[in-house]
């Protein structure tokens, strides 16, 4: 077994074992909208489910050297509001073009072929009609640490492909076609599920 006191390594080491041992992570596939009108596009795979009641997910967000804020959390504090778009096999290579580091100026559904939607019911900002679930969120707070942000949001609306679910809001996992990151450029995606007790709150 080796053992590793923090203290002794340097960044670059410390993220290369987060992120290879906290595996598979979700993606965040952060849409919101500029002050001045354009969209925005982005991913983060720090992301995860806060709470239910009420609904709250989040996502940590670095900063972008030698710019700064990225535009995400810009937009996010300027307006109020996002929406966290679902990543799947078939929308993998787009949120990866859409990953690039654009400017602000870039739209990024553009530059990435996607296609804006502006049906939302509680936000502004539009969902990525490409992507099998979305959720409508409201900044609820953003804490702080050092050159990383935690966002959380609440959970205001929730858009769902057709089949994604049954009746009772079950996710049917054969239809979910889901991807997760592990590191670097490296992905996982659904094989196959299992079940080792009746499940519950963990």
């Amino acid at each position: 077994m080796k053992s590793l006191d923090v203290a002794t390594l340097d960044r670059a080491a410390i993220y290369r074992l987060l992120s290879g041992l906290i595996v598979p992570r979700p993606i965040a596939w952060v849409s919101s909208v500029s002050r001045s009108g354009v969209n925005n596009l982005a991913a983060f795979s720090f992301f995860t489910v806060v709470g239910n009641d009420p609904p709250l997910i989040g996502f940590s967000c670095n900063m972008t050297k030698p710019r700064g804020l990225k535009d995400t959390q810009v937009n996010i504090h300027d307006t109020g509001e996002f929406v966290v778009n679902i990543v799947d096999r078939d929308t993998l290579v787009q949120m990866d073009l859409s990953a690039e580091p654009y400017p602000p100026e870039v739209d990024e559904f553009v530059a990435a072929g996607l296609t804006p939607a502006w049906d939302t019911l509680r936000v502004k900002a539009p969902r990525v009609a490409e992507s099998p679930a979305q959720f409508e969120c409201r900044h609820e707070r953003t804490v702080d640490f050092g050159e990383y942000a935690f966002i959380v949001g609440e959970v205001l609306a929730v858009h769902l492909r057709d089949g994604l679910t049954d009746e009772r809001l079950r996710v049917d996992f054969d239809a979910f076609q889901w991807v997760g990151r592990l590191t670097g450029g490296q992905y996982c995606e659904k094989t196959a599920g299992f079940r080792v007790s009746e499940g519950g709150e963990h």
